[in-house]
């Protein structure tokens, strides 16, 4: 039979949710070690020691076995899952526990394609025209505008060798990692590469292009994965990342360049 459990001896909760840990202050009516577990759902199954989560419900627990017993307490408990929500056990010594709910917060990726690099323009005879698409995750409209530079559908000029400074933007949530990708056409021609793919060319909006020629023109793509569940007190960071676009296939080449800022709300 299980020992009859007493009523909480915890107070003072000041429960601080982040994306991949929570910290929490509370307060005990005598010195003890307290375990603070995270669980998925409201645990319910009583054990010698008073409640406890199941395997299955139990994500992360922590005690702070060095601090000794206390009566004022201060936990963070990692990993966690990002918005998600989450229930926290206090136990202590002769069966003391008590229970809190709360929500982790949602992870936020704010993307950020900041530099072309033309490493070889694929033109012998002056520099190459050029049109962009930029996709996350193989989407080209992450939030229903479509990532393109220049972003009015012109042609911008860039050499060998020559650097320019691009501000294409887009925020997505909850991945544990995003996967970056750009196409870039050299358009010696004049059908539109952002319309629809013609004549053998391919859009620079089209997330298959992969790499390719067709007379005058020559298109080339390139993809990079970041990681981003960085997990603790470290969990909100920038992260750059370096998109290479070259193939076999063709001369062109070029490189992006850019950041992933990670952070909770």
């Amino acid at each position: 039979m299980a020992p009859k459990i007493k009523l909480s001896g915890f107070s003072n909760f000041d429960i601080t949710p982040f994306g991949t840990f929570v910290r929490v202050r509370f307060n005990s009516t005598y010195p003890v070690v307290p375990v603070v577990s995270v669980g998925l759902g409201k645990p319910t199954k009583k054990t010698a020691t008073g409640l406890d989560f199941e395997k299955t419900q139990l994500v992360s627990a922590t005690f702070p076995l060095f601090a000794g017993p206390q009566t004022v307490h201060e936990v963070i408990v990692t990993p966690i899952p990002p918005n998600s929500e989450l229930f926290l056990l206090f136990k202590g010594k002769d069966h003391l526990y008590s229970i809190r709910k709360f929500r982790s917060k949602r992870r936020r990726l704010d993307v950020h394609f900041g530099t072309i690099l033309m490493n070889d323009d694929s033109d012998d005879l002056g520099d190459g025209e050029f049109k962009f698409g930029f996709f996350v995750d193989n989407n080209n409209k992450p939030q229903g505008k479509s990532l393109r530079f220049p972003g009015d559908g012109s042609e911008i000029s860039i050499g060998t060798g020559k650097t320019k400074t691009i501000d294409v933007n887009a925020i997505v949530f909850d991945s544990d990692f995003v996967t970056l990708s750009t196409t870039g056409v050299d358009n010696d021609d004049d059908p539109s590469p952002f319309s629809l793919d013609t004549e053998g060319i391919v859009s620079a909006t089209n997330p298959n292009a992969e790499s390719g020629s067709n007379g005058g023109w020559e298109w080339v793509s390139g993809t990079q994965t970041v990681l981003v569940d960085f997990t603790g007190e470290e969990e909100a960071k920038t992260v750059p990342f370096i998109i290479n676009a070259k193939s076999h296939n063709v001369d062109l080449h070029f490189q992006v360049t850019g950041t992933v800022k990670i952070s909770y709300v």
